[in-house]
């Protein structure tokens, strides 16, 4: 078996949760499920695959993954979410990994679905997300959102062979409730970082995403669903830049 630790945090996840459980089968001998808060069958599904199920608060998800990483027993960490899968490929690719340098972080590359429907083209493609890492070097950082791995040290990224399946969103309504919701929390982060948001970038910023989406990024050929993501990743946009104007005008 490999010589990593398979991380997820969770909540609310048995609809996806044994299919991402069954990508990882066998992969290996240490996988540790954290659930956050579910209130459904999630932590029961967990204890079918493996017997290392915790219970946490939620802190965001930068804390929240951070804290999960250091339950792992080995060193090199995978940080997978529920509604994720592996590939053939991928699992081919890690089952063959061998740890390189603690500062090296391995990328895998996110194919995303909305439903059924795979999105090759627009805003969503091409994205490759740090995900395979050594604990003592690397780890998640403490954003309550678009958490990403910082290390104290430079750190060099190599590419796996393989798609890690991305199935977050069932429907066009459930993108909009999700950018609506991660737009309130960029928003604030912004404010807590002391950025400005005038009146010409709130109504330009969206439009450029838009374009730059839709247009310049070819998200059209993927039909009625690269429209409703273009549109939903500019009002987007939108919001995060009124949230962040919103907060300066109440300091």
């Amino acid at each position: 078996m490999a010589s990593f630790s398979i991380v997820i945090v969770v909540k609310n996840g048995a609809a996806t949760l044994p299919r991402l459980l069954n990508s990882i089968n066998g992969l290996s001998s240490d996988v540790v499920v954290v659930d956050t808060g579910s209130t459904d069958d999630t932590t029961a599904w967990a204890r079918r695959y493996t017997d290392r199920v915790y219970t946490a608060p939620w802190e965001g998800y930068g804390l929240t993954k951070q804290k999960a990483a250091l339950l792992a027993h080995n060193d090199w960490v995978l940080s997978l979410d529920a509604d994720e899968e592996l590939s053939q490929e991928l699992r081919g690719s890690l089952g063959n990994w061998t740890p390189g340098s603690p500062t090296t972080v391995y990328q895998l590359h996110w194919l995303n679905h909305i439903g059924n429907q795979a999105i090759r083209h627009g805003l969503w493609r091409n994205d490759w997300k740090n995900r395979l890492f050594h604990k003592h070097t690397v780890n998640w950082n403490d954003a309550d959102v678009h958490e990403d791995l910082v290390a104290a040290v430079p750190f060099e990224k190599q590419r796996l062979q393989g798609y890690l399946h991305h199935y977050s969103f069932s429907s066009f309504q459930q993108v909009a409730e999700k950018h609506t919701r991660l737009a309130q929390l960029m928003g604030e982060l912004y404010f807590k970082k002391g950025k400005k948001s005038s009146i010409l970038k709130l109504w330009l910023a969206p439009l450029w995403v838009f374009v730059k989406g839709y247009l310049l990024r070819l998200g059209f050929l993927d039909g009625v669903a690269g429209l409703h993501i273009a549109r939903a990743t500019a009002y987007y946009t939108f919001l995060k830049y009124r949230v962040l104007r919103q907060r300066n005008a109440e300091k």
